[in-house]
C-alpha cells in the first residue's frame, strides 16, 4: 500500500508536468515523445526521494486520485498520446507492461494538470507570487489541496514583433537583374548608423584645428581644405613608378572629380603633381614594388580618419567612367569592390558539408565562405572602427610577412577570438557591375545583352597582367566610343563563362571537406591555454596594438522605477538579475554600471532530463541569474521548483506554430531591449564555471563555435583553383565553420538589437536557427540588403565546447583542463552525455578521465557503442577474409571490405591528403611513411580493419551514408577522420 500511495503521488507529479499546451507539444515525434516519457519517470522517482514525502500527503494524493473513473482515464490517455502510436506488437511483455504503466501515470497527470493549471490562472490574476523551490512532485501535492502549482511563473501569451523588424531580407542577387548604380536602401532593416570619429557639428571649422595639431596633420589638412567634398576625398597611394598612372590621371580629369588626391611617396611623383595641378600629400618614402606601396595605405589613411575625413582608396590601375561619390551607400565603416564572380563569392555563403563520421550529426557542420575584398577599390568611412582596422593593419604589415589584401580580408571577415581583437568594423560589398573586377567584367559582362547600355562607374584591372592594355581597351571603348576596342580579347579565356566553386572545387571537393571536418590543429590554443590565463580574458593584442577604444552604443534601460507594474518582462529578468553577482568588465562605466545580465533558456517539456543536468551543474557552480523561459507547464513547474526564475510563454497568434528557435530569440530581443544583456543557452549545455567570468565584453555578440580546431573555429584564407584565369587563377577568399547558436552571449547594444529582431522575425517564418542567426552575423551588406551591425567574437573552442571537439579532443586536453562550458549540438544522446561530461570534468576525487571513452564519438547505427574497443582485437593479414571458413576472422563484410580495399587502381585520401593505398600483401602506403594493415578477429571485428603506420594504430569501418567513405579512429587518442577513396570511382562519387 505504501507503494501504491509513492507511485500515485509520482503520478501526481507527472500531473504537472503534463499540462503543457498542446499546440506545441502533441506536434513533437514519436522519438522525442518516449524520451520526455523516460525522463517523467526518471525524474519524478528522484523528486519523491527528495521530496521526502509523509505518509498523509501521499494518502492525500491516492484519495483524490479514486475519484477518477475508468472513462477518464481512458480520455486522458486519448489527449495525451495523441499521435503517439505504440507498435505492441514489436515490444516483449515487460516493455508493454512498462508501456501501460506509462500511458495510466500520464492519464492520472493530465486530470491533474487541468486543476492545476486553473488554480494558477486564479493565483495569476490576483497577483499571487510564490517563491517556493520544492520540487515537482512537492508542487503536484500542493496542486491537491488546492494549492497552485504554477503560482509564482509568470505568464506570456502570445508574442509581438516589432513594426520595423516585420521584413524579409533581400538577399540580392545581382546576376538576376540588369544592372543599376544608384544606392537601393531596404526598409525596415534595423541597421545601426555608423560612428564618426569627428562628429559633424553644423558651423564647426573642418577639417578641426585641434585634431590638425595633435597628429601633426597641418600639411594634410591644408590640402583637404580645398579637395575634400563632404568630407570625402578619392585618394591613391603611389609613387613614380605605379602602374598604369599616365592612364589613371587622364581618365580622372576627364570625368571631373574634383575631390581627387594622392598621397605622393616619392618626390619625383610630387614634382609631377605639382606640374599638373593635381591635389596631392607628400610623404617620404622608400617602399617599392605594388604590395609594399599598397601596406603604406594603413597608416596613411589613419591620417585622414582622424580628422574625421572618409577616403575611397583607389589603385591606379582603375579606369573611371563615373564620379563614384554618387553610388555610394555610406552605411558601413568600409565599402568595397570584391574579387568574386558570382552571388555566393560576392556575398557570402553559408555551404553545408557532410560530416560522415558524426552519424545522427551529419548535417551539423556547415562553412561560411567569401571571395576577397579587393584592397584596390575600397570606400573607408571615417568611423571608429574602421581607424581601428587602419591601426591594426598598420601593426599586422609591419611585423608580419602578409600581403596587405589578404590581410585586411582576415581582419574584416574572420571574427575576434582570444587575444585578437578585430576591428569591430562593418562591411558592405560594392555592386560587380558598377565597381568591376577584370574578371567579371571581360568573362560575364560582355556577353550579356545591357552591356552595351550599361555605364559602370570604375574598372580595376585586377585579374590581368597586360594592365597597361587593357586599360586603353576599356577607355577607348567608354570614353572614346571605339566600339570595337575590347574585340581583340574575344577567343581568349576572358570569353570563357564563369562557373561557381561548386564546379571549380568539383574534382577535389572531398578532400576539401574531409581536411575540413578532421583538421586538428589544436598545438597553438593548447599552448595559449597553460601559459597561466587560461580561458580567461586576455588583453587585445599583448598590449601591442594602440588601438582607439570603440564604444558599443549600449541600449537605454527600459526597466526604471518608473516602469509600469504589468512589464511581466521587467519583473522576470529583474528576479533573474537580482542576486546575479557579475564581473567588473560586466559593469563597465560605459555601461552605467548595471551589469544587467541574465541567462534565459527556452525550455519545453521534453527536455526535462538536461533541464535537470543543467539545474545540477548551475547549483554546483553557483551560478546564479538564470532565467528559464517555458513554452508548456511541464517545464515551467519542474524548472520552478529546480529553483530557478521562470516564465511560462503560451503561444497564441501568429506564434502559435511557431518554432522554439523564435521564442529564444524574441526572448533575447525582450532582454536587450530593455536594457539585459543575454546569455542564451540550449538546455542541453553542461557548465562548469560561471561562464561570465571568462566573456570579454568587448563585441556586440560572443558565440560559441561549431569548429574543432584553429582553423575551422577562427577561419583561414581559403584559395579557390580557376585555371581558366592563368596567371591569376588563384582566388583567395575566407572560410570559416558556423557558430553554435546554443551558447551566445548577446550584449544589450543596439546593433544586437537589430540583430535580434530581426532573426526573430524570420524564425518566426519557420527559417532555420542555424541558417538565421550565423547569416544575420556574417553576411554583409549589398545592394537592398543592409546588415544589422552586430559584431562578432567567436569564443575559445577548447573553453567553450561543442561536443564533437569534447569527444574527439578528449585525451589531447592538458592533464587537469576544465572547460567552461560543452553544448551537445553534435550529438542525441543528450541527457546521457550530459551526465558523461559532468563526471569527466568533476572536481577533485569525483573527476573520472575515462567518462567519454565508453561512449561512441558519435550517434548513429554506423557508430560502434565502444569506439575503443576493436582497438584491443588480434590482427590478421588482409588475406585471411578472403578465405572461406577463416577461424576467428569475421565474415562476409569484412572480405567485401578488403576487396573494396585493394580493387584495381583505388587509392585513397586520409583526412583529406593523398594518397593511400592497401595493398593485397598486407601494405600500405601513406604520405606519412610505410606501415601494414588486415582484418580484426572474431565477431566483434567484423566489417572492420586495422592499418598501422608511424606508430599509431587506427580501425577503420565503412558506414552506410556513402558507399566511398570509410571512418577511421587512431587508438592511442581517439582521433577519428574521414578516408575517401579516390582513384577508378569518380564516377560513382560524382553520381
Amino acid at each position: 500500500a505504501r507503494g501504491a500511495c509513492v507511485l500515485l503521488a509520482v503520478a501526481a507529479g507527472a500531473g504537472a508536468l503534463a499540462a503543457a499546451p498542446r499546440s506545441l507539444s502533441a506536434r513533437r515525434h514519436a522519438a522525442a515523445e518516449a524520451r520526455r516519457r523516460d525522463a517523467f519517470a526518471t525524474e519524478m522517482q528522484r523528486a519523491v526521494a527528495e521530496a521526502s514525502l509523509s505518509r498523509a500527503q501521499a494518502v492525500s494524493h491516492a484519495a483524490g486520485l479514486g475519484a477518477l473513473d475508468r472513462a477518464q482515464h481512458h480520455a486522458a490517455v486519448a489527449r495525451v498520446d495523441g499521435g503517439v502510436a505504440l507498435d505492441m506488437a514489436h515490444v516483449d511483455a515487460a516493455a508493454r507492461d512498462r508501456a501501460e504503466e506509462v500511458q495510466l501515470e500520464h492519464a492520472v497527470a493530465e486530470a491533474h494538470a487541468k486543476a492545476i493549471d486553473e488554480n494558477a490562472r486564479q493565483g495569476q490574476q490576483q497577483g499571487g507570487l510564490a517563491s517556493g523551490h520544492a520540487d515537482v512532485a512537492a508542487a503536484a501535492a500542493e496542486a491537491s489541496g488546492g494549492s497552485s502549482a504554477l503560482e509564482g511563473v509568470r505568464r506570456v501569451v502570445g508574442a509581438s514583433l516589432r513594426p520595423d523588424a516585420k521584413w524579409v531580407p533581400d538577399f540580392y542577387d545581382p546576376f538576376a537583374h540588369a544592372p543599376d548604380c544608384s544606392p537601393k536602401r531596404s526598409v525596415g532593416s534595423l541597421q545601426v548608423e555608423p560612428q564618426w570619429t569627428v562628429p559633424v557639428v553644423e558651423g564647426a571649422e573642418w577639417p578641426p584645428p585641434d585634431q590638425c595639431d595633435k597628429y601633426n596633420l597641418q600639411d594634410l589638412c591644408d590640402v583637404l581644405r580645398t579637395t575634400a567634398r563632404n568630407r570625402e576625398v578619392l585618394l591613391a597611394v603611389a609613387n613614380s613608378h605605379a602602374p598604369g598612372l599616365d592612364i589613371f590621371l587622364k581618365y580622372i580629369k576627364d570625368v571631373n572629380i574634383p575631390n581627387f588626391m594622392i598621397a605622393a611617396l616619392d618626390e619625383a611623383l610630387a614634382k609631377r603633381l605639382t606640374e599638373e595641378g593635381v591635389p596631392h600629400w607628400f610623404i617620404k618614402n622608400d617602399a617599392q614594388g605594388n604590395h609594399k606601396v599598397s601596406a603604406q595605405k594603413f597608416g596613411i589613411v589613419q591620417g585622414f580618419i582622424h580628422l574625421g575625413c572618409s577616403v575611397l582608396l583607389t589603385d591606379t590601375d582603375v579606369v573611371y567612367m563615373a564620379d563614384p561619390f554618387t553610388s555610394l551607400y555610406r552605411d558601413s565603416d568600409i565599402e568595397s569592390m570584391s574579387d568574386g564572380w558570382d552571388n555566393k563569392t560576392l556575398h557570402g555563403d553559408i555551404e553545408p558539408i557532410v560530416d560522415h563520421a558524426m552519424g545522427y550529426a551529419y548535417n551539423v557542420p556547415a562553412t561560411m565562405r567569401m571571395a576577397a575584398l579587393n584592397s584596390g577599390l575600397w570606400y573607408v568611412a571615417a568611423t571608429v572602427p574602421a581607424l581601428r582596422l587602419m591601426q591594426i593593419m598598420a601593426h599586422r604589415m609591419a611585423t608580419e610577412e602578409l600581403w596587405d589584401q589578404a590581410g585586411y580580408n582576415l581582419e574584416l571577415m574572420l571574427p575576434a577570438h582570444d587575444a585578437h581583437q578585430t576591428a569591430g568594423a562593418t562591411v558592405r560589398v560594392a555592386s560587380p557591375f558598377c565597381f568591376c573586377n577584370t574578371k567579371v567584367f571581360f568573362r560575364y559582362m560582355r556577353s550579356q545583352d545591357w552591356f552595351t547600355s550599361h555605364t559602370p562607374i570604375a574598372v580595376h584591372v585586377n585579374y590581368h597582367t597586360d594592365k597597361r592594355d587593357r586599360q586603353i581597351s576599356i577607355a577607348q571603348y567608354y570614353h572614346h566610343g571605339e566600339k570595337d576596342a575590347l574585340k581583340k580579347y574575344t577567343g581568349s579565356h576572358s570569353d570563357d563563362a564563369l562557373q561557381p566553386t561548386k564546379v571549380l572545387e568539383r574534382a577535389h571537393s572531398g578532400q576539401i571537406m574531409d581536411g575540413q571536418l578532421t583538421s586538428r590543429n589544436v598545438q597553438g590554443t593548447l599552448r595559449l591555454l597553460q601559459d597561466g590565463t587560461g580561458c580567461k580574458p586576455r588583453t587585445a593584442w599583448g598590449g601591442k596594438v594602440d588601438m582607439e577604444p570603440r564604444d558599443l552604443r549600449y541600449v537605454k534601460s527600459a526597466c526604471g522605477a518608473d516602469v509600469a507594474a504589468d512589464d511581466l518582462w521587467c519583473a522576470a529578468f529583474a528576479e533573474a538579475n537580482g542576486a546575479a553577482l557579475r564581473p567588473a568588465r560586466a559593469q563597465t562605466g560605459a555601461r552605467g554600471g548595471r551589469g544587467r545580465t541574465v541567462v534565459v533558456v527556452v525550455a519545453a517539456s521534453e527536455d526535462l532530463q538536461e533541464v535537470a543536468v543543467f539545474a545540477d551543474q548551475t547549483a554546483k557552480i553557483g551560478l546564479s541569474g538564470v532565467l528559464v523561459v517555458a513554452l508548456d507547464a511541464t517545464a515551467a513547474v519542474f524548472a520552478r521548483k529546480r529553483g530557478l526564475a521562470t516564465v511560462l510563454w503560451e503561444p497564441a497568434g501568429e506564434a502559435a506554430e511557431a518554432p522554439r528557435s523564435f521564442f529564444k530569440w524574441k526572448a533575447v530581443e525582450e532582454g536587450v531591449s530593455r536594457g539585459y544583456s543575454v546569455l542564451a543557452l540550449d538546455p542541453d549545455t553542461v557548465l562548469f564555471a560561471d561562464p561570465f567570468d571568462y566573456l570579454y565584453y568587448d563585441f556586440d555578440v560572443e558565440i560559441a563555435s561549431l569548429g574543432t580546431d584553429d582553423v575551422t573555429a577562427y577561419g583561414y584564407d581559403h584559395v579557390v583553383d580557376d585555371a581558366k584565369m592563368g596567371w591569376s587563377r588563384y582566388v583567395h577568399g575566407t572560410r570559416q565553420f558556423v557558430r553554435d547558436t546554443g551558447f551566445v552571449f548577446v550584449a544589450d547594444t543596439e546593433a544586437s538589437l537589430a540583430m535580434a529582431a530581426r532573426a526573430s522575425s524570420r524564425l518566426l517564418r519557420g527559417e532555420d536557427e542555424r541558417l538565421v542567426v550565423n547569416q544575420e552575423l556574417y553576411l554583409p551588406s549589398h545592394g537592398p540588403y543592409a546588415a544589422s551591425g552586430a559584431t562578432v567574437r567567436v569564443l575559445n573552442y577548447l573553453c567553450f565546447m561543442n561536443s564533437k571537439a569534447a569527444w574527439r579532443l578528449d585525451k589531447t586536453l592538458p592533464k587537469g583542463f576544465t572547460p567552461v562550458a560543452v553544448h551537445l549540438s553534435y550529438h542525441a544522446r543528450k541527457a546521457e552525455r550530459m551526465g558523461a561530461l559532468a563526471s569527466r570534468f568533476a572536481d577533485g576525487a569525483a573527476r573520472d578521465v575515462k567518462a567519454l571513452a565508453g561512449m561512441p564519438a558519435a550517434d548513429g547505427a554506423d557508430s560502434p557503442s565502444d569506439p575503443f574497443k576493436s582497438c584491443s582485437l588480434d590482427k590478421r593479414p588482409p588475406g585471411e577474409a578472403l578465405s572461406q571458413g577463416a577461424q576467428g576472422v569475421s565474415g562476409k563484410s569484412s572480405a567485401d571490405f578488403v576487396s573494396w580495399l585493394t580493387a584495381p587502381g583505388a587509392k585513397f585520401t586520409w583526412s583529406g591528403v593523398k594518397r593511400v593505398e592497401f595493398k593485397a600483401d598486407g601494405s600500405v602506403s601513406t604520405p606519412w611513411g610505410e606501415g601494414t594493415w588486415g582484418v580484426l578477429a572474431g565477431e566483434a571485428g567484423e566489417g572492420q580493419v586495422w592499418a598501422d603506420f608511424v606508430g599509431a594504430h587506427h580501425v577503420l569501418s565503412r558506414q552506410a551514408r556513402d558507399a566511398e567513405v570509410v571512418t577511421s579512429i587512431r587508438c592511442s587518442d581517439g582521433d577519428l577522420v574521414l578516408v575517401r577513396r579516390i582513384g577508378d570511382n569518380r564516377r560513382s562519387l560524382r553520381a
